[in-house]
């Protein structure tokens, strides 16, 4: 179930994956590297944030704890950045 409390932060040119359970958790993915964003819901899991890189690289992160306006809120920052970001569920 942690592994699916995850929430995301946009500071200083990265964005952060941080998670609600494990205070440890954090990951930074530059801003610069990210060529898409996509917000899935799995079979059987929560929503969740795939990050595809510039090295082709994809990487889900469930945010279970996240609401809609979270959501379009996260969205919304992604494309006035310039990243392409679309909503797949």
């Amino acid at each position: 179930l942690g592994t699916q409390m995850n929430y995301f932060l946009i500071d200083e040119g990265h964005l952060i994956i941080k998670n609600h359970y494990f205070a440890w958790f954090e990951r930074k993915v530059s801003l610069q590297d990210i060529v898409e964003a996509d917000i899935e819901q799995p079979n059987k899991r929560s929503t969740g944030l795939r990050i595809i890189t510039r090295d082709f690289k994809s990487k889900l992160y469930g945010a279970g704890s996240l609401r809609d306006g979270n959501w379009k809120e996260l969205l919304n920052d992604l494309k006035l950045i310039g990243i392409p970001a679309r909503d797949d569920r």
